[in-house]
Parts: structure tokens; sequence; C-alpha cells
């Protein structure tokens, strides 16, 4: 519709461009432009699939324009008659200079404008074996369209013009091979086309970029061609020219010489040998230069062969006679000049320059012929690699909406799924903080009573040991070692608490850490051959808070007894370098599984792994132990496998990576 459209103003502007495309080709008809734009105003209203029944209406009676359109201007040609429907719009501009007629609807064009009408009339019909006639027209049409550009490209009017009618115009038939296209694309995955619809998008993205990549390769080939095609030309005609100054100035020497060996046989006036002589003195260098000029060229240069002996024979004849004339003998010289031997020479050596110069005219004219085709080559590939690349962009813009489509309805599920997400994230945390905030204020309040109890209970076994039965003694110890293990217990979920809001102060000092270790084991009571302290090679000093990390060595301690069966073993290392130190309790016991590494440093991960059921954990104590270290700069692990053992391990950074130093705390 764009190109009919475009050919339509210029035929109005009377703007050759428009009218013709591109070169000296023969200007579209004005009714080929109108059948054009109803063409494709039909294949648009009919790419919808269904189409309405209104619709389709409109499009087929715009098809069936078209097609009566060209069976008359057919008919026409057929029978012989001037039918007139190409000659309503524009007549007093229809003469074509080009065609050396008047424009017309060449026959070509008219038999494509009949199928693709039939193409949309048949769009949606479909064989039994579900084959579709309107993509056997669209090919067709594109093939015949397809000749016609390879026509223009090689010069080759077959292809272009049945008989010795008008041709097809160039943007006529690129109209076309669009057109066939848009007829294959208006019905994808139908008939033919079922094979590429099948393929996913990756492929199909692949083949069309590849198929991309083939026609920008064909158009940088063509340009290379067409480049080299055209400097090989203009080299030649370089050279023809070069030949052909020096074949005109040997026979303007040769006419020369001849003019002076008449004058002054006419005159006997020696000053008219001064052309001559010129011309004599001047040929040998003429000659060779012409030689080397025409000895890159094998046929020339045999034919340019026998023009120095003409010469070499005629200059003899010309000297001959003016020797005959100079020693008195003018009979004699007369006579030279009468039997014609220096007009015949001087024939034969016109006709050999002629000869020569036409020669060279049609090997520069093949050459320009050559370059001519090269050069249409790379303006249709060119061509081509536009509409390729402007295919791939409309197709792509398309892909790319439809993703963005989806990714869009996407993101809107995603967006209100994260806010449900978050929404039960804050409703968590605030159970979580009332958790929290109930444990603190339950642990707070249990300290003061268990305090209280914690001292009753050692008031009675001070004062009244001696007057209670040993049952009560024993019930009552129980009940005291349950008051203190409660108490840590507070303790532990209060500093927990004031570690995970940085309110627990470090006082850093130097330490020896292994004096420490020994300190922390005796305090849980790990003594004997059960638990024992693996002695370093020298000693392992750090900066820390001894309180604090005396307590994680107890904890990591006092888990590996409660979880190792008796006669089990384990063994507390310390070891320390330049990078820094590192403290290990290493047990026997019956391991962690690996899911639940992570999980026993959590807060209250005692619970959840022993319901998970693991049988190793270490609740508000390993919580402990992972805060306290962290707030050191370290790092807290284990290293467990079922009925492996593990072993817990934690480090200390060396000195200078210890932020803040003692005096900063």
């Amino acid at each position: 519709m764009l190109v009919g459209a475009v050919t339509l103003l210029g035929w109005w502007l009377d703007i050759e461009l428009l009218k013709r495309g591109i070169g000296d080709a023969v200007a579209m008809n004005p009714a080929t432009a109108v059948c054009f734009i109803l063409a494709g105003a039909s294949l648009w209203l009919a790419r919808s699939e269904p189409t309405p029944p209104r619709t389709r209406r409109v499009a087929a009676a715009l098809a069936t324009a078209v097609a009566f359109v060209a069976i008359v201007r057919l008919t026409g040609y057929f029978v012989g008659a001037e039918v007139g429907v190409d000659q309503l719009l524009f007549p007093e501009r229809l003469a074509d200079v080009v065609a050396g007629r008047p424009n017309r609807m060449a026959p070509n064009t008219a038999l494509c404008f009949l199928l693709a009408g039939a193409a949309v009339l048949v769009l949606d019909v479909e064989t039994r074996r579900g084959r579709r006639p309107a993509q056997f027209l669209a090919l067709a049409t594109g093939a015949i369209a397809l000749q016609a550009l390879l026509g223009y490209v090689y010069g080759a009017l077959f292809l272009i013009a049945a008989a010795s009618f008008i041709p097809m115009a160039f943007n006529t038939a690129a109209a076309f091979l669009l057109f066939s296209a848009g007829v294959l694309a208006a019905r994808p995955g139908r008939g033919w086309l079922v094979w590429p619809a099948s393929w996913s998008l990756r492929r199909r993205v692949n083949v069309g970029f590849g198929i991309a990549l083939c026609v920008l390769l064909l158009t940088a080939v063509a340009s290379v061609w067409g480049n080299f095609r055209a400097a090989a030309a203009a080299q030649e005609r370089g050279a023809a020219a070069r030949r052909r100054i020096e074949l005109l100035h040997l026979e303007t020497l040769m006419e020369e010489a001849i003019r002076g060996e008449r004058g002054y046989l006419l005159t006997g006036d020696t000053l008219f040998l001064r052309p001559y002589i010129d011309a004599r003195d001047s040929l040998p260098a003429a000659l060779e230069s012409a030689t080397a000029l025409f000895a890159a060229l094998p046929v020339a240069a045999a034919r340019f062969g026998t023009l120095g002996p003409m010469v070499q024979d005629a200059m003899t004849v010309f000297s001959l006679t003016i020797n005959l004339d100079k020693s008195g003998n003018r009979a004699g010289a007369t006579q030279m000049v009468r039997r014609g031997l220096g007009k015949a020479f001087m024939d034969g050596i016109r006709d050999t320059i002629q000869v020569l110069l036409a020669d060279d005219e049609a090997r520069a004219g093949r050459l320009d012929a050559s370059a001519n085709v090269a050069n249409r080559l790379a303006i249709l590939t060119g061509v081509g690699a536009g509409l390729v690349a402007m295919v791939l962009l409309v197709g792509a813009l398309l892909t790319i909406n439809r993703d963005i489509s989806k990714r869009e309805q996407a993101e809107a599920a995603l967006r209100e799924s994260e806010r449900q997400l978050a929404a039960q994230y804050r409703r968590l945390e605030e159970l979580e903080r009332m958790r929290d905030n109930l444990v603190h204020m339950l642990v707070h309040d249990l300290r003061s009573p268990l305090t209280a109890i914690r001292g009753n209970l050692d008031l009675i076994q001070l004062d009244a040991a001696d007057a209670l039965n040993p049952e009560l003694v024993e019930s009552i110890d129980h009940a005291r070692s349950a008051a203190i293990r409660m108490t840590e217990m507070v303790g532990d979920v209060l500093d927990v608490s004031r570690m995970e809001v940085g309110q627990l102060p470090l006082e850093r000092v130097e330490v020896d850490l292994e004096a420490l270790a020994a300190e922390a084991m005796a305090s849980v009571g790990a003594t004997g051959e059960r638990v024992r302290l693996e002695q370093a090679p020298r000693a392992v000093r750090a900066l820390c808070d001894a309180n604090v990390i005396r307590r994680v060595i107890a904890n990591l301690v006092a888990n590996a007894m409660k979880f190792t069966p008796e006669s089990g073993r384990i063994t507390v290392r310390v070891e320390g370098d330049a990078v820094g130190q590192k403290v290990s309790v290493v047990d026997t016991g019956s391991g962690i599984p690996s899911e639940y590494h992570d999980k026993v440093f959590e807060k209250f991960g005692q619970a959840e792994a022993s319901r998970a059921g693991a049988q190793r954990s270490s609740g508000l104590g390993l919580t402990f132990c992972k805060l306290a270290v962290e707030a050191h700069g370290g790092r807290i692990g284990v290293e467990s496998a079922v009925g492996k053992g593990s072993t817990f391990w934690f480090t200390l950074p060396a000195w200078g990576g210890v932020p803040g130093r003692a005096s900063a705390d």
C-alpha cells in the first residue's frame, strides 16, 4: 500500500524517482499502483483469523477488483486490443522514454495481480491433505517477482519482459515479493508453515538471525565484488584511454610524416620536411610506449605487433621517395608516389588503429557492464538486507512485547505474593517480639524467686543438715541443683538477649588461652580420663574477654559431656598462629546430621532439633557461644557426621585484627 501511494504521489508531482524506484528502470503504471493499494488493503483486512464476515466481504471485494483489472489487461494482450484500463490515470504523462512506448501494465504484472487477488480470495481454503492454495499462488507470485528483480540485477531483459511487451517495473517486482511474503505470513502455522511454526522461540530466533547474518554476508560480498568490478572497470577505462592516446599519437605522427613527404615533393622546399623529420624522430619512442601499454593484452598485443612493421615500411617508402627527389630523380620519386605504396601502408595503419580502438572500447564496455551488474546486485542485496532487518525488527518487537506482557503479569503476581509474604513476615516478627518480650519478662521475674529458693536451700543445708534424715537431705540437694540450673538458664536467656542488642560489654585482656580452657573445664567438672586438654607446643595467648570466652569453652565442653557416652572421649585442643587462635572440642559421640549443623546455633535450636529427631543440640548455650565469638570478631562452627562424633570449634582473630583493643572496650 505504501509503495502504491508513493508511486501515485510521484505521478501526481511528476517525480521520476518515486515513479521508477531506482536507476533507469521502467516507471510503475498508475493503475498498477492503485491495484497494489487495493491488494494490500484486502490482505490487511483478511489478516485476522477468523475474519469477521463483514470484513471478509470487503476484503473479497477488493481482491476481486484487483483480479478483474488483471483479467481485463491480460485479455487485451491476448486479443491484441488496446484496453484502456491502465490508461485512465495521468494519460498525458504515460509516454515512457525508457520503454520507448506508452506506459502500460506489463503482462507479467497483470498475471501477478491475478495470482495475488486469487490468493486473498482463497486465503482460508484448505484441502483435505492440509494444503493451502493461497500459499501456492503466493509462491508463484514471488517467483515471478524474483525473476524480474534478477533480470534488473543482471541486465537480462528476457527475465523482465514478456516478448516485446513493456517490462515489469523494478518497484513493482519488489512490491510483489513483499506481498507474497505477506500472504504466507497471514496464516502462520498452516499448510507448509506447520513445520517452522512448531519450532521453539529460541530456534526461530536463531534461524531468523542466521538468515540475517547470511544476507548481511551476501551484502558484504556483493558490495566488495561491486567495488572490485567498478575499480577494475575504472582501471581498464584509464588504460584504454592511455592506449587510445598513444594510438592516436602514433597515427598523428604518421599523418605528419606523409604530409611532410607530400609537401616536399610538391614544392621541393626542405622546410616542408620538418613535420616528416619530427615524426621520424618521435616514432621509436611512440612505438615503444604503445608496445608497453599493449603488452598486458595478449590478443591486442598480437594485433598491435603488426602495426610496427607497417610503420617501418611506410617510413621506409617515405624516406626512399625523399632521397630520390633529393638526388635529382624527381621522376623516380613521383613514380613511387603514383604506385601508392605509402598510401597503402597508411591505410593499413589507420585500419589497424581503428580495430585496436574498437577492441579497447568493447573490452571496457564489457567491464562496465560487469560493474553495472555488480552494482545492481549490491543494491538488491542491500535492499534485501534492509527488508530482512525490518522483518526481524518487527518480529523481535512483537516477541518482546509478548514477553514483556507475560513478565508484567508474572511480576504483578510476584508482587502480590511478596506483599502477602511481607504481611505474614511482619506478623511473625510481631509474634517473635511478643515471645521474646514474654520470655524476657518471665525470665527476669524468675531470677529473684530462684535466688531466694537457692538461698533458703543453702541455709537449710548449713543450719539443719544434721537434724534431717538422709533422704530429705538428698531431696534438698537435688532441689538446690535444679535451682542452680534454672538460675544458669535464666542467666543464659538474659545474656543472649543483651548480646543480641549489643548491651553486653566486653572487657578484653591478654590471657593464656590454654589456662583459660583448663579453668572452663574445671568449672563444669570435666576431669579424669574422659575429658582431657591437649597440650600445645607453646603458649597460645589471645586478647579477649576472659569471662565470656571461659563461658564459651565451658558450654562447648558441657555439651560434649552431655551427649558423649561414658565410654567416649572428649579432647579440648588449643592452637594459635599469626592468623589467630582456634579452640576445638572434639568428642566421640553419635554425631549430628548435616542438616542440623546450622540449627544448633539458632535461638531455641535445641527444642527444634529435638523435635526433628536430632540427638545433638545446645539450645541457648550454643546461641550464646555464637554471639560471643562473633562479638570478638571470630567464627564458630561444627564438623560432624552421624556415628563419627562431633568437633565444635571457634576462632579468635589475631590481635591486629581485633577491633577496639582492651582500652577501647
